[in-house]
């Protein structure tokens, strides 16, 4: 699987049939897109969907949904507010959009995470700049067509965590 230009993958996961899912980035268009990549069970590619505006955008993690399509999380310059934003994008089993969301204000927002809830919503971890004083943890918890509630954690939560458990550090 590649393009003309660089390209990466930053997520897989096993899916329901035995294939694979990916995420990751393409540099193989005008500006770096979002790549959605899904393989058989030997890794032959069965399709694959590009997501990206005149910016960059990049993919981080996808899982698979149990209504058999996905969620993938990243960040995106091309849309949503400012500078970069969460994106949350939301396919069917065949990698169609059916529909994404952005999340963040003026600063730095990005998405690294996301997982499908019990309650048929997602919850995206990731970082802004928006909270004062460097990056925060960002939690943004949506229901099922990506209307969110979100929650940040400062960094002074992550040095008591470090302080109580010290291995984490090392972990991370």
């Amino acid at each position: 699987m590649e393009g003309a230009k660089e390209d990466r993958g930053y997520f897989v996961q096993q899916t329901t049939d035995d294939g694979y899912i990916i995420t990751g980035i393409t540099y193989s268009f005008d500006s770096p897109d979002v790549w959605l990549i899904k393989t058989d069970s030997n890794g032959n590619k069965v399709w694959d969907r590009t997501f990206g505006g005149k910016s960059s955008e990049h993919g981080t993690s996808v899982q698979q949904t149990t209504d058999g399509g996905y969620i993938l999380t990243g960040w995106t310059e091309s849309f949503g507010n400012d500078f970069s934003d969460v994106w949350l994008i939301k396919t069917d089993s065949s990698g169609n959009k059916t529909w994404d969301k952005t999340f963040g204000g003026d600063s730095m927002e990005y998405g690294d995470s996301v997982q499908q809830t019990t309650d048929g919503g997602y919850i995206i971890t990731g970082g802004t700049m928006a909270y004062g004083g460097g990056c925060n943890i960002w939690l943004v918890k949506t229901d099922s067509q990506g209307r969110s509630k979100t929650t940040s954690f400062d960094i002074l939560w992550f040095e008591r965590l470090f302080q109580r458990f010290p291995i984490l550090e090392y972990l991370l």
